[in-house]
């Protein structure tokens, strides 16, 4: 220990007769401790930490592109089409092409804005997945005339709700058009299809 403490004295002083070199050392420490953050940080989000769906490796997003090369989502009114000609695809789910969108409800005396996202009632069923708290979108839920649903993502649950499971079955209220929306149930942590999506309502025919 007092070899170190010598050593660091004469590090300090050498620091201080040459600050620009310190402080380029100090950038590059830092810049090389912060790229291999980062790294990892992707490698583990990509390659090592799965999602929370079953067989990830055999869902596949579809998409068209236009004769400029951009690229469209493929409407919801094509997916009849697609389940009855396709040979290959054990079940096919939509989502609303603009993806999530936030929209303020009313939580008794408070305003909540919340990312959802419109999806076909198997949304689930085709990923796989299960729920945390009560229960995923059915068929059911998009037949006309149905009170309308909610699925909260994990997280959206934890942030504004503190993680209350008597969450199951509120009402919230739609501050544009008043209609009101029954949260049924509580998607899998890391579910967030689409990007940034914090609940997911079914798909109006």
């Amino acid at each position: 220990m007092n070899h170190l403490a010598q050593d660091i004295r004469i590090a300090i002083r050498g620091f201080r007769r040459t600050p620009t070199f310190a402080v380029s050392v100090v950038v590059i420490l830092g810049l090389g401790i912060g790229a291999s953050v980062a790294m990892f940080a992707t490698l583990q989000t990509v390659l090592l930490r799965r999602l929370p769906v079953q067989d990830q490796d055999r869902l596949v997003v579809l998409w068209t592109q236009s004769p400029t090369a951009a690229e469209m989502a493929p409407p919801a009114t094509d997916l009849t089409e697609v389940r009855r000609a396709s040979q290959t695809l054990r079940g096919v789910a939509g989502v609303v092409h603009f993806g999530a969108s936030p929209r303020p409800f009313l939580d008794g005396d408070r305003t909540l804005v919340i990312s959802y996202s419109q999806v076909t009632s198997n949304f689930f069923d085709v990923l796989g997945a299960k729920p945390v708290l009560g229960r995923l979108l059915r068929p059911e839920d998009e037949a006309p005339g149905a009170l309308s649903t909610m699925v909260l993502s994990y997280a959206m649950w934890q942030s504004q709700f503190a993680a209350d499971p008597a969450v199951i079955g509120r009402t919230i209220v739609d501050a544009y058009d008043r209609s009101k929306v029954n949260i049924v149930g509580i998607a899998p942590p890391g579910l967030d299809y689409p990007a940034g999506a914090a609940a997911w309502i079914p798909l109006a025919h």
